[in-house]
């Protein structure tokens, strides 16, 4: 299987010891649907009441979880932006909280 996720902690930012390896995809358009249910679910988690896009994606940017693809044989990474794709999905991911 060509890809993998390597899950990256925003608090522990370049920190390797503490990112890990998830999943084995075919196909980058897979790995990039497991890096945004990543996105989302870590966004989910950090949910607070109350609290606006803004803070959730400052929490986010501390803390989240922040996969990266990478193509297994060349070790190149892809050009998946957890932190693009963060803010995209907060405002979706709030307006189904409210709903």
């Amino acid at each position: 299987m060509p890809y993998h996720l390597r899950i990256y902690d925003n608090y522990h930012y370049m920190d390797e010891s503490e990112a890990y390896n998830k999943g084995h995809y075919d196909t980058y358009k897979e790995a990039e649907q497991a890096a945004r249910r990543v996105v989302e679910e870590s966004l989910r988690g950090m949910m607070e009441p109350g609290a606006g896009e803004q803070k959730l994606l400052s929490k986010y940017k501390m803390f989240g979880d922040d996969p990266v693809i990478v193509d297994k044989e060349s070790g190149q990474v892809g050009d998946f932006s957890a932190w693009t794709y963060a803010n995209e999905a907060a405002k979706r991911i709030l307006k189904k909280k409210v709903k």
